[in-house]
């Protein structure tokens, strides 16, 4: 979470791979994803190299499926998914609550990480 509050989703790409969209949804039943209440969804037709999205807001190169209509719910589980052109997925599920400012969290069980390099250089290495 940033020093102003606003959750950031953080992904690293791995060579030739590019962003096809980025969710935040309450999952409701994880055996069926038509239940899921998504709060905010973006998707880009051609791909993007961006690595780092703002909950709320939508980057050039993308286009809102989901408009985000109001902040993220404190009290509820929430689940992120980037999904990209290699078919690889990235997500997290975490509660508002949960976030510390400045830290980048949900990488793996029990890491967190302080710098972005750090995140950089340990989810490149599964590339």
């Amino acid at each position: 979470m940033t020093s102003a509050g606003n959750v950031q989703i953080h992904y690293a790409l791995c060579s030739g791979e590019v962003v096809r969209s980025v969710e935040v949804y309450i999952p409701n039943d994880l055996a069926d994803l038509r239940d899921d209440v998504v709060l905010w969804k973006i998707v880009s037709s051609e791909g993007s190299t961006k690595e780092i999205f703002t909950v709320g807001k939508t980057p050039r190169g993308f286009d809102s499926a989901t408009q985000f209509k109001k902040a993220l719910p404190l009290d509820k589980e929430l689940h992120f998914e980037v999904d990209s052109s290699d078919q690889n997925y990235a997500g997290w599920t975490f509660r508002f609550d949960d976030l510390e400012t400045q830290r980048i969290e949900g990488y793996r069980d029990g890491e967190d990480f302080e710098d972005v390099r750090d995140f950089r250089r340990a989810a490149l290495a599964f590339c």
